[in-house]
């Protein structure tokens, strides 16, 4: 089973999907490899796989990349490599862009939403972000969900306060997908 988590930034995604690989062990995240560099903490191989844009662009010539994108002059993408486990059974589950996600047909995605765009500015600037590239990302959300939104059939809220009651409904729709057992 391929789960893809999506939703506009500082949503909750990462959080929810941290908390979906500690419920299923066997679960295995998928690593996307970017352009852009590391931020304090990250770790090389298990939040992105960091390559200099040469490396990115060679990626996307060899025929590597499953898909890509542009975003704030740098890269994100995915390798086909990194969705091999999927043919050998394994089950994954990948946090990705909207514009990415909404072309996924064969996985369960699921949307990650907040009630309001204040929330969303309240989380961003919580993380230090400037108010001008809260903006930009603000914008960039809202279009993407515009253009890409009626492509998701499953909208999780993520409340002020109630991530877990967000983490159970993702659960139990997990739990109710008519494929092989997720542990």
């Amino acid at each position: 089973m391929l789960i893809v988590i999506t939703g506009p930034a500082s949503s909750g995604k990462d959080t929810i999907m941290q908390a979906l690989l500690k419920k299923y062990p066997s679960m295995k995240r998928v690593i996307s490899t970017t352009t852009r560099e590391k931020r304090p903490g990250e770790i090389e191989g298990k939040d992105y796989y960091f390559v200099s844009k040469n490396q990115f662009d060679q990626m996307i010539k060899d025929g590597k990349m499953l898909e890509y994108v542009d975003f704030a002059n740098n890269f994100y993408g995915t390798t086909k490599e990194e969705l091999n486990p999927l043919t050998r059974g394994e089950n994954l589950i990948w946090r990705v862009e909207t514009s990415r996600a909404a072309l996924q047909t064969n996985a369960l995605v699921l949307y990650i939403d907040v009630p309001n765009w204040q929330v969303l500015h309240k989380r961003m600037k919580k993380r230090g972000i400037s108010d001008e590239k809260i903006k930009e990302r603000l914008k960039r959300d809202k279009a993407d969900f515009d253009k890409y939104g009626s492509n998701f059939k499953i909208i999780i809220l993520n409340e002020e306060g109630k991530l877990e009651e967000a983490i159970n409904k993702i659960i139990k729709i997990i739990k109710d997908v008519p494929t092989p057992e997720v542990k």
